[in-house]
């Protein structure tokens, strides 16, 4: 490891602020100084010698993969009103947890929670295993995840490594090398800049956290007001915007599909049915949708999965709705149809008043209200 990191750093940055333990020390320091003036106060945040509780890191860490914290605040807090502890929280079965997460997005986060619950219930006695590997062994947990886990509900040593974090370390040492292809050379970084940080290690972790939220931002960053202004290469030079350096991003693919929106008037409800058990948006709720295709002439013909539906005397579409996923955006044909119609086994009618009970995307909401304002217009 230390070999690694003198090669890294003989090659990749002027080091002459860290060529000894006592300067990461001192780095160390004035960081974790700052922290304790001026850290971000969140719900789930422990300061001042508060003992952390695994459960609550645990849900906002997951709540937090690919989410903002001003997002993150109020599912947080419903989640915790509702099940205020990990036994609380495995009572729960996988419709209620969908249904609260709904319009969180990424849900396969929810679904692993509710797993993850189960065999802390059933393996550990509620107890969160206090290892990586430990950790790691646990759906919905990955690197990431398991050592922020580690360090801040644990106060263990680990190398917490968010976009944040990246930031910070791309800047601090002028890092050339570009990501994500470079995320092993950051994670050599950070192991480096985080060992024995004096025994606090989550605050540490949360520290670098708010130093790349609030002051080393991806623009404009308040180089003037950094704590560790001092150790940093790219800062002073003036050139910190530049990093982190990343590859290119690639064009996203499309993919097209037709929906129908079903309103039962009398009962001003929206038929839905259940999506599979398996792939994106698994076990959700969804309005009658097409296959999801990679071009939209082969939509043509492609009905929506029973005859019943297919056989609607629908005249003309509503719209369409475009919805971004991470991998691939969507482009949705809307079509719509008022009445009565018998269910299938998998179907019911949803009242609209009622969508906060059921495990609704957002991107099926976006259909429902585009057809209503339709309706209404």
């Amino acid at each position: 490891m230390m070999e690694r990191m003198e090669t890294l750093m003989k090659s990749s940055f002027d080091h002459s602020y860290f060529d000894s333990d006592a300067a990461r020390t001192a780095f160390q320091t004035a960081l974790l100084d700052w922290y304790d003036r001026q850290g971000r106060d969140l719900p789930w945040r422990y300061k001042g010698g508060e003992k952390p509780d695994p459960y609550r890191v645990w849900l906002s860490e997951v709540m937090l993969q690919q989410t903002t914290i001003a997002t993150v605040k109020d599912y947080f807090e419903r989640f915790t009103a509702k099940w205020p502890s990990l036994k609380a929280f495995t009572t729960a079965d996988e419709d209620e947890v969908l249904a609260l997460w709904s319009g969180l997005g990424y849900y396969s986060r929810a679904r692993n929670l509710y797993k993850a619950g189960q065999i802390l219930k059933d393996d550990y006695d509620y107890q969160f295993p206090e290892s990586l590997e430990g950790l790691k062994s646990l759906p919905g947990i990955g690197d990431y995840t398991a050592a922020a886990i580690c360090a801040i509900a644990f106060n263990k040593q680990a190398s917490v490594m968010d976009g944040n974090i990246e930031r910070v370390l791309s800047r601090l040492f002028q890092i050339e090398d570009k990501l994500p292809k470079a995320k092993r050379i950051f994670k050599d970084y950070a192991d480096y800049i985080s060992a024995d940080p004096l025994g606090r290690h989550g605050d540490f972790a949360q520290a670098m956290m708010d130093l790349g939220a609030t002051i080393c931002t991806p623009k404009q960053p308040k180089c003037l007001l950094c704590p560790v202004r001092e150790f940093c290469v790219a800062g002073p030079k003036g050139n910190a915007e530049a990093y982190p350096k990343k590859e290119a991003k690639k064009k996203k693919p499309k993919r097209y599909a037709k929906a129908i929106v079903i309103f039962n008037e009398t009962d001003n409800a929206v038929l839905m049915r259940k999506r599979p058990t398996s792939g994106l948006l698994a076990n959700l709720y969804e309005v009658p949708t097409t296959p999801w295709l990679d071009a939209k002439k082969d939509l043509k013909g492609q009905g929506y999965g029973r005859d019943e539906l297919n056989r609607l005397d629908v005249k003309k579409g509503v719209g369409a709705v475009k919805h971004s996923f991470t991998h691939f955006d969507f482009f949705i044909d809307v079509f719509s149809y008022s009445g009565m119609l018998a269910l299938s086994d998998d179907e019911i009618w949803v009242p609209l008043n009622r969508f906060e009970d059921f495990g609704i995307p957002t991107l099926m909401k976006k259909i429902i209200y585009h057809a209503l304002k339709s309706d209404e217009a």
